[in-house]
Parts: structure tokens; C-alpha cells; sequence
């Protein structure tokens, strides 16, 4: 009986839990520039800064993965990140973000990393460049 117990992974059933989250129809309201304040109150930055923000980002060794699993899209990593931050109370809770992303609480803590270290990939001068950006931005 304690080798079973040992041997299994989980000692009460499990059910698949459904996930379709609809972050992903930010690229949609991307695409159009009617629909850039539907981005914006998604994500919390117009597409171009997100862009901007994804180019400093994406080469960093943190969104490397060296396993045979995939790792999620660096662009969607920061989609999630950047709606989680524009989120306070329970919006911004794991699971909230976790339906809203379409994946499960579990992936969301251990596969999206930027939630975990959001700035300290980005030098003091790609803030200072981001700092300019949504000035020039919010002055409009």
C-alpha cells in the first residue's frame, strides 16, 4: 500500500478542466487602429509599445527553454504579464488570469516567467527608452 501511495502522482482522481481564454483576440484589435483602445484596455499599452517592449525582450536567455516541451510564445508571455499587471483584487489573481489566458493556474506560475521578474530583464536604459515612450504616449 505505501509503494502505491509512493508511486502515484495523485492520490484522488483528476477531470480535464476546459480552457479557452480569449487574450489571443488582442492580435485582432492590433490589426485595425479603430480597435486600438480595445487593445489598450486589454493589454494597458497601444500595439506599437507593446511591440517596442517585445523586441527589447525577446532574445533574453530567460525565454530559452533547452526541454522537448515547447515553450509558450514570448508574445503571449508578455500579453499575460502586461494583463495581469493592468489588473488589481481578484482580476489579477491566478486563476482570473489563468481563464482569461486560455491555460491552466499551474502553467501560468511556472511557464510564464515575466509575471515572476517583469523589469529586472531590461536594462536602465531600455526603461529609460520605455519611460519616454509612454510619456510621448500619455501627452497625446
Amino acid at each position: 500500500m505505501v509503494l502505491t501511495i509512493l508511486l502515484t502522482c495523485y492520490l484522488n482522481g483528476r477531470h480535464h478542466v476546459a480552457k479557452q481564454g480569449n487574450l489571443h483576440i488582442a492580435w485582432e484589435y492590433a490589426q485595425n487602429p479603430a480597435d486600438h483602445h480595445r487593445f489598450i484596455s486589454l493589454l494597458r499599452v497601444t500595439p506599437s509599445i507593446f511591440n517596442i517592449i517585445l523586441t527589447l525582450i525577446e532574445d533574453h536567455p530567460i525565454f530559452v527553454n533547452n526541454s522537448n516541451n515547447a515553450q509558450t510564445p514570448v508574445e503571449s508571455q508578455l500579453a499575460v504579464t502586461l494583463y495581469r499587471m493592468g489588473r488589481y483584487g481578484n482580476a489579477a489573481s491566478v486563476e482570473e488570469v489563468a481563464r482569461i489566458a486560455g491555460c491552466s493556474e499551474g502553467s501560468l506560475l511556472h511557464c510564464y516567467k515575466i509575471p515572476n521578474e517583469p523589469m529586472v530583464i531590461l536594462s536602465p536604459g531600455d526603461l529609460w527608452q520605455l519611460h519616454a515612450l509612454f510619456a510621448t504616449h500619455n501627452s497625446k
